[in-house]
């Protein structure tokens, strides 16, 4: 009988272990995967002034230059074809004013781009548009730093000299205050935050780059700051105004370290992901860093079930009728509000569950002893009677 009772307790101890520690990956790792949802639209609208041969030398040439890249791309008869949506963006512009090709993201937005139709000059036109939309140097620094740091954090100046010193101080700050608590993080991390500047004289270089991040207008002449992650993703969104402080800069950073099962909206896990190109090389260079394979078919399926088991968050349904994670969509995040005042070791504690894992294993513990104290009060009273 008290064989049978023990091997109650150890069966329930290990089963509630198992569910404490069922996560085994951080936002940061599963932001290296790429499902195929991030994938951008590169779509060349055929006229009648697009030769044949032009188009061909446009499918040949875009596909041996994006296989390493998030973008697919298309070629669209505007005369005959019936592609409702990529012709509703071409007839989106004035008559006369339609450009030979666009950019189109994931959420839909679109980026145009004029070509040379003539033939001599189409096919070095196609390579220049190819670099434009794969590559920066900006994109270059991030890519070359976002493996082996915490995250980067991509600073934009402003007109304002004094209000762009303000704003790089709140960033140093917020990242000096995230290394200090990154130990205590599910997965610590030894290389803290880098931060990569914009100069306000370059950003007409990095078009492409700033409207991947959901650049608005508005954002001309004042500093802002985005916190960028994994394969060159996006968190939350840009911070600028008002948002530019030390305590947002802390709460989306400290989501970047945060256990990917610590009841987030799968939204802030999967943000919007750069365009760039993502070769065998950097992926290897995450097993180093990271010691996990991200594109490993087992990993990516059961971070695929992992992301699939998400409340709040709107969904396709799959072929099957079933909600997968291929059926992923986003929508814009709401900044976690924190208080001010709040030492790291407190904002880090108010992200949902965050620490989840250990706080489970301290009360399975507690409670075990609890238990154990009972069955063997049980057991004494009863042989003694």
């Amino acid at each position: 009988m008290i064989k049978k009772i023990t091997y109650l307790f150890i069966t329930l101890f290990i089963g509630m272990a198992t569910q404490s520690n069922a996560c085994r990956y951080t936002v940061c790792e599963i932001g290296y995967s790429d499902f195929g949802t991030d994938n951008y639209k590169l779509i060349l609208f055929n006229d009648s002034d697009v030769s044949a041969n032009s188009v061909s030398v446009f499918t040949k040439t875009t596909y041996a230059a994006l296989l390493d890249a998030n973008i697919e791309t298309s070629v669209i008869n505007v005369l005959t074809e019936l592609d409702t949506e990529n012709l509703k963006h071409y007839k989106s512009f004035k008559k006369g004013e339609q450009p030979l090709a666009i950019l189109v993201s994931p959420e839909g937005d679109v980026l145009p781009f004029n070509l040379k139709k003539e033939e001599a000059q189409f096919t070095e036109s196609v390579w220049e548009l190819l670099e434009d939309v794969t590559s920066s140097l900006i994109r270059i620094q991030i890519i070359n730093s976002i493996v082996q740091s915490y995250a980067v954090v991509l600073f934009v100046e402003g007109e304002n000299t004094d209000e762009n010193k303000k704003a790089l101080k709140e960033i140093n700050i917020s990242v000096e205050e995230i290394t200090s608590i990154q130990e205590k993080m599910p997965k610590p991390f030894e290389n803290p935050a880098e931060i990569i500047t914009l100069k306000i004289d370059e950003i007409k270089n990095e078009r492409v780059l700033l409207w991947s991040l959901g650049w608005k207008d508005e954002y001309n002449g004042k500093p802002v700051a985005a916190i960028l992650y994994g394969r060159g993703r996006l968190m939350g969104q840009v911070l600028t105004g008002d948002l530019l402080q030390i305590k947002y800069l802390n709460n989306l950073l400290t989501l970047v370290g945060a256990d990917c099962e610590c009841g987030l909206d799968r939204s802030w896990i999967l943000g919007r992901m750069m365009p760039l190109r993502w070769n065998k090389k950097k992926q290897q260079e995450v097993v180093k860093w990271h010691n996990f394979d991200a594109e490993n078919p087992l990993v990516k399926s059961e971070m695929s079930k992992i992301l699939s088991i998400s409340p709040s968050k709107i969904r396709k349904q799959g072929a099957a009728g079933a909600t997968t994670l291929y059926g992923y969509t986003e929508s814009e995040m709401k900044i976690v509000q924190s208080y001010d005042g709040q030492t790291p070791e407190e904002i880090i504690s108010e992200i949902p569950e965050q620490q989840s894992s250990y706080k489970n294993l301290i009360y399975l513990f507690g409670a075990l002893i609890v238990l154990i104290l009972s069955v063997g009060g049980f057991l004494f009273l009863r042989g003694k009677n």
